[in-house]
């Protein structure tokens, strides 16, 4: 066992290529489960609340869906129940642990998402800014300037989730990685956008119509059939008679 510089203790398997990773859960939701218990043994509702807490909106949903995953993994081998109480009127609640099958699946799984992404991702405003000349020059300006506003109010709120969870919840910041990378791409964004405004004010960017016309294609044209129709095609074959065999 190893203890990394944020306090969470984790078995570490060799340094070095990744193998492929092994058969496994699928979705975000599995893996997610998994990285929980690594920390501890866990019964689902003490998932989603950590998820909810840590601000895992990949992870985030309904308790039926933790429920199918835990049940996916069990039967993989990858977790085992630990015990199962009752409290009161309320339904079972069983508590699970990660097993050395579950770690090893999580750490594959996880070192190949890190070192490759598993199929070319296209995010929808990626799409959006390849198709933009498709709408006016004014209206995809008042888009780009609402988009502004979003993600400001994107960033305050990953501001303010941040700082919820290192004081309230004193979660150290290999937790937190995920929320840090989703405000650095909303800041990154945030940035080139504005910049597409400032060009489009400028007159550094622009397009219409008639501009578009210009660089497309050669305007299509029947082109005649050269190919002969079946009338003339006959008369012109020649005649063949059968000629007694020698």
């Amino acid at each position: 066992m190893a203890s990394d510089t944020d306090g969470l203790t984790r078995s570490r398997r060799p340094d070095g290529p990744s193998p492929a990773p092994r058969p496994g859960p699928r979705g975000l939701l599995p893996l997610a489960a998994l990285a929980l218990l690594v920390e501890g043994p866990l019964h689902p509702y003490q998932m989603t609340r950590r998820f909810r807490e840590r601000h895992k909106e990949y992870a985030e949903g309904h308790i039926r869906a933790l429920y199918r995953a835990i049940a996916e993994l069990e039967a993989g081998g990858m977790v085992e129940a630990v015990e199962t109480s009752r409290e009161g009127r309320r339904p079972e609640r069983t508590v699970y642990r990660i097993t050395e099958t579950g770690r090893e699946t999580l750490e594959d799984r996880v070192a190949a998402m890190l070192e490759q992404p598993p199929a070319p991702e296209h995010p929808s405003f990626t799409v959006a800014l390849d198709l933009i000349a498709t709408l006016p020059q004014g209206r995809a300006e008042t888009c780009l300037r609402s988009r502004v506003v979003w993600l400001r109010a994107r960033l305050a709120a990953l501001d303010e989730a941040m700082a919820a969870m290192r004081q309230q919840f004193r979660l150290p910041r290999v937790v937190l990685l995920e929320t840090e990378h989703e405000r650095a791409l909303a800041a990154a964004e945030l940035e080139f956008v504005r910049g597409l405004l400032e060009d489009i004010g400028a007159g550094r960017l622009s397009w219409s119509d008639e501009a578009l016309a210009a660089i497309g294609p050669a305007p299509w044209t029947a082109q005649p059939d050269h190919a002969p129709n079946r009338e003339a095609a006959a008369s012109r074959r020649p005649e063949h008679r059968g000629e007694p065999a020698p």
